[in-house]
């Protein structure tokens, strides 16, 4: 649920093994049944954390913000692992502060999970 952000609704599958097992639970669960669960994510209270869905590669689920700082970050870092790990460090302390504003605090997130994508892709690429 930790992944779930408001309106999201999933649909949850328990194996029976997880679930009752052998035994079910009579009767309305039979011996060995899978239980099926739609949760729905109506509303969080207190403190929300921005969705991290961007996928860097595909662009998917990525805004024209993200897509424009994507598109930078290839051109500046490329493929350069320690460049890539040198900026994360670098807005990563620049987080820190505790006097920034939410939403450059949220957008400095975005811009290190981004970032850590493109280094994982970096880092996959020199392990070939």
């Amino acid at each position: 649920m930790q992944l779930m952000v408001e309106g999201d609704k999933w649909e949850l599958y328990i194996p029976s093994e997880l679930a009752y097992g052998a035994r079910g639970s009579p009767p309305k669960i039979p011996a060995d049944s899978a239980l099926v669960f739609t949760i729905e994510m109506i509303n969080i209270q207190g403190e929300k954390v921005m969705a991290l869905k961007c996928n860097s590669r595909t662009l998917e689920d990525c805004d024209d913000r993200m897509k424009t700082y994507i598109e930078k970050a290839n051109k500046k870092y490329g493929a350069d692992a320690d460049e890539l790990d040198e900026e994360i460090s670098r807005l990563r302390k620049m987080s820190s502060d505790g006097s920034m504003k939410p939403e450059l605090r949220d957008w400095i997130d975005m811009r290190v999970y981004i970032l850590q994508q493109m280094l994982m892709a970096a880092n996959s690429k020199e392990e070939l």
